[in-house]
C-alpha cells in the first residue's frame, strides 16, 4: 500500500501542475486615453467656409475649436467649433457642438463623426476637412493654445 501511495503522489502532482498550466490569465490590453491628447482649446489658424445658409459667407474673422472629455470615454470628445463672420455687412457667430470619435493611427489620431473621417490630430494641431457646422462646410487648421 505504501508503494501505491508513492506512485499516486507524483501522478497527482503532475495532474495538479497540468491544471495550473492550462489556467492562463486573461490579459486585456489597456485602452489608450486618446481624449487626453486631444482635449484643449485651439485657435483656428486657417479656415475656409462654404455654403449659403443662412447667409453667404465671405469673410471669417476669428474662430476657436474646443475639445472636452465626453464623460469618462477614452476614445471620444465633445468638439465645439465657433467662428465669427463678417459677410454682407452682417457680423454673425456660428457654433456647433458634436461628439467626435477618436481612432489611433500609426502617427496621429483621426477624428470621426459616425463612420466618416473628417479630421486628424497630430502634435497639437487639428486639421479638418468637410466638417459640417450649422449647415455650412468648414475646413480648418487649428493649433492647441
Amino acid at each position: 500500500m505504501h508503494k501505491q501511495v508513492r506512485l499516486l503522489l507524483p501522478l497527482l502532482m503532475l495532474g495538479f501542475l497540468g491544471i495550473l498550466a492550462s489556467c492562463k490569465k486573461s490579459e486585456t490590453e489597456a485602452q489608450p486615453d486618446l481624449a487626453a491628447s486631444v482635449i484643449g482649446t485651439y485657435g483656428l489658424s486657417s479656415i475656409n467656409v462654404t455654403g449659403s445658409s443662412p447667409i453667404p459667407i465671405t469673410g471669417v474673422t476669428s474662430g476657436t475649436a474646443v475639445a472636452t472629455r465626453n464623460g469618462s470615454a477614452l476614445d471620444q470628445v465633445n468638439f465645439s467649433v465657433t467662428y465669427t463672420v463678417n459677410s454682407s455687412g452682417v457680423n454673425a457667430n456660428f457654433s456647433q457642438n458634436q461628439t467626435v470619435d477618436l481612432k489611433q493611427t500609426a502617427s496621429a489620431i483621426d477624428l470621426y463623426t459616425g463612420t466618416t473621417k473628417f479630421g486628424t490630430y497630430a502634435s497639437g494641431v487639428i486639421t479638418v476637412s468637410g466638417y459640417s457646422v450649422s449647415g455650412l462646410t468648414v475646413d480648418f487648421t487649428a493649433t492647441k493654445q
